[in-house]
């Protein structure tokens, strides 16, 4: 199940960065302008996609308010869970595109002055405008076609993932991918994932608990995904597209059981950041004189992701201990959740 966890992962990822990498047939054209201006349309551009992985790294982590059992009478634990979810997370229309006029760019425009919308990763498949490059005494010294997005406004995450009950009715679940190196169709690079959420019960600290006809937790998670991706060898030198994202969440659920169905819900906060870095030596074009000139490691952009409330509402099918789950999440940036697993100790 790793290995299918860890390409299924890769597609959707590989697929954006590299039309935008790629764009213009390996020249990496938009790097014509600053580095200011080339670090906001990576930002422009990157930005919905990240905070669609960012949300399925926060998603998907219960589907019962209760925790598991500890120990057993010889003291082994015995509440666990081993799930494989799929969280996809739905880009709102807003941010399939964005608008080449609002980033505050210096040295680029649009060839047209109607035509200044372009698709985000997560946008259509059509590239975009032209955008001429301009240095700083207004005279034109280059221009780039506009990547085009993938196509797909959803994001998908599949995650597998553990949990173990602990004293006090805690809970801890923890995903992890160790650093895999793929060469996958003329995709190379490496991807780590690593993630973990604790889930404790607030009944317990209420005296008339065992009255309550429901469970009642809280979780926080925290999640880190590496993506680093082959550029090849530019000016003799390897180049790379290094991305990374942490993510957060603090969620109160609340679940009822009715023999085989448990229905569950929650409401949170996410939050996320990212930081995009081009590492290695590129052809960019002084802003000053409008000359060639190689600048090293041009990208280092550091992008504010996820900062949204959130609710949820599930079920859970249990079977002995087989479950299955399937929730949805309702925010600006949405997210479709289903998973199966095996659960025991509860």
């Amino acid at each position: 199940m790793k290995k299918f966890t860890k390409k299924a992962l890769l597609g959707f990822a590989c697929c954006g960065i590299f039309n935008f990498a790629n764009a213009q047939s390996g020249s990496l054209s938009f790097l014509q302008s600053s580095t200011d201006d080339a670090a906001k349309l990576v930002e422009a551009y990157t930005n919905p996609m990240l905070k669609g992985f960012a949300l399925g790294m926060n998603s998907g982590w219960y589907n019962t308010a209760k925790t598991h059992n500890f120990l057993n009478k010889i003291g082994f634990p015995i509440g666990f869970n081993i799930d494989l979810i799929t969280n996809v997370a739905i880009v709102p229309t807003s941010e399939q595109s964005f608008d080449y006029n609002s980033l505050g760019l210096k040295n680029m425009k649009p060839a047209s002055a109607s035509n200044s919308s372009a698709p985000t990763m997560a946008g259509s498949s059509t590239p975009g405008p032209t955008i001429d490059v301009y240095d700083n005494n207004g005279v034109k010294t280059g221009s780039f076609a506009s990547p085009a997005g993938t196509g797909v406004p959803l994001v998908p995450y599949p995650a597998l993932q553990i949990g173990v009950g602990f004293f006090k009715n805690t809970e801890f679940q923890v995903r992890y991918i160790p650093t895999y190196k793929f060469d996958l169709l003329d995709y190379k690079g490496s991807i780590g994932m690593f993630g973990v959420a604790v889930k404790h019960d607030v009944l317990q600290y209420i005296p008339v608990a065992n009255k309550l006809p429901f469970d009642l937790s809280v979780l926080a998670s925290y999640s880190k995904l590496s993506f680093i991706s082959d550029l090849g060898n530019i000016n003799s030198q390897k180049a790379e597209l290094d991305m990374g994202i942490n993510a957060y969440s603090v969620s109160a659920i609340v679940s009822k059981k009715i023999a085989l169905l448990t229905v569950y819900g929650g409401v949170g906060y996410d939050k996320s950041s990212s930081t995009v870095k081009m590492l290695g030596t590129f052809d960019m074009k002084d802003p000053d004189t409008g000359l060639g000139v190689k600048i090293k490691d041009p990208i280092n952009k550091t992008i504010d992701g996820l900062n949204q409330v959130k609710a949820n509402l599930g079920f859970r099918l249990k079977f002995a201990v087989v479950t299955f789950q399937a929730d949805y999440t309702l925010s600006k940036y949405s997210a479709v959740s289903a998973g199966l697993g095996i659960s025991i100790g509860e």
